[in-house]
């Protein structure tokens, strides 16, 4: 420092002076954006080093957000919370501490924003996110449309406004088309501060009905069958002939009988070999399918139990033996064969034996069977059913009965060649007669 006085003369002198502390905010950080008039912000703190509570801080700038001009000091200084404006906009907060008085007296400044703003556009809260499937009313080909509405909320907002501005309206009867055609929809949401959204999804009225038999086709059931009557595939109709099922015999409620796809199936376990007996003894299961452009199904399925159960028919005629050179003839059962039959397998899958009434096996007829003799035949078919059919002597007369109830037949006769048989069983020939073979109008039944 210089000193001058009046007549010119100076002295200069220096003093030191120390530093004192400097006063520094502390930073504020910007508040929102807040929604217009949003309630309740909440205060903010206010510091600064070094820590002085005798610091007076004062605040401007924010009246047009909701936060009037103010001061704050002592030991906790706050900016008060306040509520927002509904005037959007981005309004700078200028903060001042003060501390001491003039002329020694330290200040700092900081800023802080206020941010009044509602971008955000409203949320839908079930806006479906696949399809809507909705099936037919029942015995139509169309449906109601019916889905629940979808509703939104905003950040903002407490009422959100959601209309629907596509598609065909809610308890609409829309037609059902094959393929099916889906229906979009779409609702928008308007928070009421030019911020929308939209929900979109698509419904779609689909034919869930299965086609049906018409009122006289009779469906056949499960039913169990002789190997000689198998029934056909046809099917009875009330008061009407039994023929295969058409389309004529079919209906729907949204796809043209000539449109049904009308399919059978047969599935058979028999064996392809008729010598085996499961060639007459096995299971049918017959199927049929009708299928509608939907693809909805109306199946019947029908399993016929085929059994084997009668024995065959055991016929036999009047045979007669000529003994050989020997004195012997083996009877074959095809001498005294006279037709049989069985009901399902062909005669050369049955089984022909012969035997005496009173023996086993079928031995050499010699001169101890001439005369009258009783033989069984028996027939037997691939599944062991069998039929017996023997005569009978009676005083020189030929009586014929049948086993296993059975009818018809005859019995063997022996038939002498020109010679003689003698005491000791020997045949020695010496020309040839027969003997007299009753016919069969000389048969009476024995019992």
């Amino acid at each position: 420092m210089t000193v001058t006085d009046g007549n010119g003369c100076s002295s200069t002198g220096s003093v030191t002076v120390a530093e004192g502390p400097v006063l520094t905010m502390v930073v504020i950080p910007n508040i929102g954006p807040l929604c217009p008039g949003q309630k309740t912000i909440q205060p903010t703190l206010l510091s600064s080093t070094p820590f002085n509570p005798n610091t007076v801080y004062t605040w401007s700038g924010g009246a047009f957000a909701g936060l009037p001009n103010g001061s704050s000091t002592g030991l906790n200084p706050v900016i008060p919370g306040f509520d927002a404006t509904t005037i959007e906009g981005v309004y700078t907060v200028t903060v001042t501490a003060t501390l001491g008085t003039l002329p020694n007296q330290c200040s700092a400044t900081t800023m802080f924003t206020i941010t009044i703003n509602d971008a955000a556009p409203p949320l839908f809260d079930n806006c479906p996110t696949t399809m809507v499937m909705i099936g037919n009313d029942p015995d139509q080909c169309s449906g109601k449309l019916n889905w629940t509405k979808p509703t939104a909320t905003d950040a903002c907002a407490i009422f959100v406004n959601v209309i629907q501005t596509g598609g065909p309206l809610s308890g609409t009867v829309v037609p059902i088309t094959c393929p099916p055609t889906p229906q979009t929809i779409t609702y928008t949401a308007n928070d009421g501060n030019g911020n929308i959204s939209t929900c979109t999804f698509q419904i779609m009225v689909v034919d869930t009905e299965k086609p049906e038999f018409d009122a006289d086709i009779l469906m056949p059931g499960n039913v169990t069958v002789e190997c000689d009557a198998v029934p056909t595939n046809c099917i009875p109709r009330t008061g009407g002939a039994c023929t295969p099922l058409t389309n004529d015999d079919v209906n729907d409620n949204c796809t043209a009988p000539a449109d049904l796809e009308v399919d059978f199936n047969e599935v058979s376990t028999q064996n392809p070999d008729p010598a085996n007996c499961g060639h007459y003894n096995y299971m049918i299961t017959r199927t049929w399918t009708i299928t509608d452009c939907a693809g909805n199904e109306l199946v019947h399925v029908q399993k016929i139990t085929v059994q084997d159960t009668k024995a065959p028919t055991a016929l036999c005629k009047n045979a007669t033996a000529t003994l050989d050179k020997n004195g012997k003839y083996t009877l074959s059962p095809f001498d005294v064969d006279n037709g049989s039959f069985d009901n399902c397998a062909p005669t050369a899958n049955l089984t022909f034996s012969v035997m005496p009434v009173n023996g086993t096996g079928n031995p050499p007829l010699s001169c101890a069977n001439l005369g009258p003799n009783l033989i069984i035949l028996t027939v037997s078919d691939p599944c062991g059913k069998c039929s017996n059919l023997h005569s009978r002597s009676n005083g020189g007369r030929r009586n014929c009965t049948l086993c296993a109830g059975d009818s018809g037949g005859n019995q063997l006769y022996g038939h002498e060649q020109h010679g003689q048989c003698h005491n000791n069983g020997k045949w020695s020939v010496h020309g040839s007669h027969h003997h007299q073979v009753a016919g069969d109008d000389d048969l009476e039944n024995y019992r």
